[in-house]
């Protein structure tokens, strides 16, 4: 305590560390913000980058030893609010006891998590304990091959004392874990927690398709168990980085799983600053390690030239988080993130002559695909031509900048981003589609998704390209076969472009490849595959094969906006407006969903009763909706619960 005192006293006698401090309390005073200026438009990448990740820090004054605290220089400090949410214990599960042909004792929690399991233990000095990690059993008995090279277990030596273990400084991505070292393993002496970043649920939908509620029970827990401070791709094997393209791609749908605002904000935050480093471009993943480009460690570069997709979550992210939940403030802070991933692909457009096509980069296009010629279904590479599906994602955040310059009241950003909008059709629509509507590149469904979500095909031909996607989806019969690009979008371009019934046939697949395959073969967790498991039970592959990886839990975005049909106003954010146009379909006789959005709760509920349909809406507090029935019955609300 004297020591401690003494260290106060200088904090407290130094008059620059005190002028710090008073500047700090000055600040939390909740004085009114000053309006920002309006950044200028143009392809001024350089200026931009500045702007990123708070900007560039000014270098710290040479340390003076009369000012040193804890071997820490107080000149060079600066404080800043918590940007993310810390990490909690959320759950705790309970397990069954499986003994195995091999003679393994294997606990099973039933449910796939991130987290670890604490235990009691009472065993002879020196007894060593073992736990190893698991999201599968295979024939039976204990599996963790497709960890790779993740050891995945924790060694306990016991005192020979009664003893509360837990490990420390490490999670764990697992279902099963097989227990050595202890003469009776009792499930009370054993419990499975769960640890997430503290993010609240939102929103819920349930219907009467048990299968249904289970798929959105598999992706509301995919998030959960990603969501650890970062957006991880997947919490169990020798990775566990924040791969921006999973996040850029659940985005919309996490917004309503779950309270996002702070949590994908400090991520946001954490793209700028690699992006002062990558010089507008966003790497792979986020944070990124800088390893030096070497054979062998093409990964760890994090790709310098950005991806179309991942690097996209630029601007997809912070778009999702303004449509959610209307905060202008946070926009605000991310529009430069936004800006300067644009102009980063406007340098390379430019360098082959400015026509609105982005032709580099490293470009992993319509990943897990499974539409190859060859019928390869490990190669992660689609057949989507990837210059098209790249150009296709430069449009898409062009257009999002754009909006964001509207809502931010930058006019001159909003023109500037609106003319390179056209300028990016215009050479998509030359480079990629015949005058009638056809397409110059072969037809893959993931091609047709992206013209018909983002609007790029020629005037009068919406219907040409439609009736190509659903010729690809007959050919395969009637299944999917897009991949990181084409799925977030496949089921919400048929459902708002006249298809919602071939929407549902996807929806309600049950055989390889669709979402509910997975789920009759007991997934807790979205797969990163959609043939992670064989039917036969058996892994498909080990090299890139989690079974917890929630990217094509992006489904639940068009579950929220299309089967229930709850959709965000644009001029409105944040729910204060909504249009609220469920799609139903007699292959499901009934649905519901709630949304506690920024504004308020909203619920919906939709039944089929002797063939006709029924339902309710419930509008919040001071907010207003727009409903739209499938009969064509439109009708304006303000708050209450209405019935029809």
């Amino acid at each position: 305590m004297d020591d401690l005192t003494q260290q106060l006293q200088k904090v407290l006698s130094d008059p620059q560390t005190m002028g710090q401090l008073q500047g700090l309390l000055s600040s939390l005073g909740g004085q009114e913000e000053k309006p920002a200026p309006a950044p200028s438009g143009g392809p001024d990448l350089s200026a931009l980058l500045g702007a990123l990740g708070g900007g560039q820090a000014s270098p710290p004054p040479a340390e003076s030893p009369s000012t040193t605290l804890a071997g820490i220089n107080p000149q060079a400090l600066s404080l800043m609010a918590r940007l993310g949410p810390k990490i909690v214990k959320k759950a705790s599960f309970t397990s069954t006891v499986l003994h195995t042909k091999r003679g393994e004792t294997v606990l099973d929690f039933g449910q796939n998590m991130t987290g670890w399991v604490e235990f009691d233990v009472s065993e002879p000095a020196g007894t060593e304990v073992v736990l190893t990690y698991g999201e599968v059993l295979q024939d039976g008995c204990f599996y963790r091959d497709n960890l790779r090279s993740a050891k995945a277990e924790y060694r306990y030596i016991s005192k020979g004392e009664k003893a509360h273990v837990r490990p420390h400084g490490t999670f764990y991505g697992f279902r099963y874990v097989k227990v050595e070292g202890v003469s009776q393993v009792r499930p009370e002496d054993f419990a499975g927690v769960h640890i997430r970043s503290d993010i609240d649920p939102t929103g819920s939908i349930e219907t009467a398709d048990s299968r249904v509620n289970q798929l959105f029970h598999n992706a509301m827990w995919g998030q959960f168990d990603n969501f650890l401070d970062i957006p991880t791709d997947c919490p169990q094997r020798d990775e566990r980085l924040g791969w921006t393209g999973d996040a850029a791609i659940i985005s919309a749908t996490a917004c309503k799983n779950l309270y996002m605002p702070a949590f994908f904000h400090h991520f946001l935050h954490n793209v700028g600053e690699e992006q002062r480093y990558y010089k507008g471009a966003v790497p792979f993943f986020v944070p990124a390690p800088k390893a030096p480009d070497e054979a062998g460690a093409f990964w760890l570069s994090g790709n310098p030239g950005g991806c179309a997709i991942w690097s996209d979550v630029a601007t997809m992210m912070p778009w999702a988080v303004y449509e959610n939940y209307g905060d202008l403030s946070l926009l605000r802070e991310e529009y430069p993130v936004m800006k300067a991933w644009v102009e980063r692909i406007r340098q390379d457009d430019q360098a082959d002559g400015g026509r609105g096509l982005w032709l580099r980069g490293c470009q992993l296009g319509d990943w897990l695909a499974l539409d190859r010629e060859d019928g390869d279904t490990q190669n992660p590479f689609g057949a989507t031509s990837l210059p098209y599906t790249a150009t296709a994602f430069y449009y898409y955040s062009a257009s999002l900048t754009a909006k964001a310059a509207k809502a931010l009241g930058y006019g001159e950003d909003q023109q500037e981003y609106q003319g390179l909008c056209e300028t990016i059709k215009a050479a998509f629509l030359e480079e990629y589609f015949q005058a009638d509507g056809t397409l110059k590149i072969p037809v893959t469904q993931t091609a047709c998704v992206l013209s018909l979500f983002f609007g790029l095909y020629p005037d009068g031909k919406r219907d040409v390209v439609l009736e190509a996607l659903k010729e690809r989806i007959q050919a395969r019969g009637n299944h999917l076969d897009t991949g990181f690009c084409g799925t977030p979008f496949l089921c919400r371009a048929l459902s708002d472009n006249g298809a919602n019934d071939v929407a549902y046939t996807l929806f309600f697949n049950e055989d390889f490849p669709s979402w509910l395959y997975e789920v009759n073969m007991g997934a807790t967790t979205v797969w990163e595959r959609w043939n992670s498991i064989l039917p036969d039970g058996s892994i498909s592959g080990t090299g890139m094969n989690s079974l917890n990886h929630y990217a094509y839990g992006s489904i639940v975005d068009w579950m929220y906006r299309n089967l229930c049909g709850l959709n965000p106003v644009e001029e409105a954010p944040g729910f204060k407006k909504a249009v609220i146009r469920p799609m139903p379909d007699k292959r499901l006789s009934w649905a519901k969903m709630k949304l506690d959005s920024a504004a308020g709760t909203y619920r919906i509920e939709w039944k089929y009763v002797d063939g006709q349909l029924h339902g309710s809406v419930t509008v919040p507090f001071d907010c207003q909706a727009q409903l739209l029935l499938p009969d064509g019955t439109q009708r304006e609300l303000t708050a209450g619960t209405y019935v029809f």
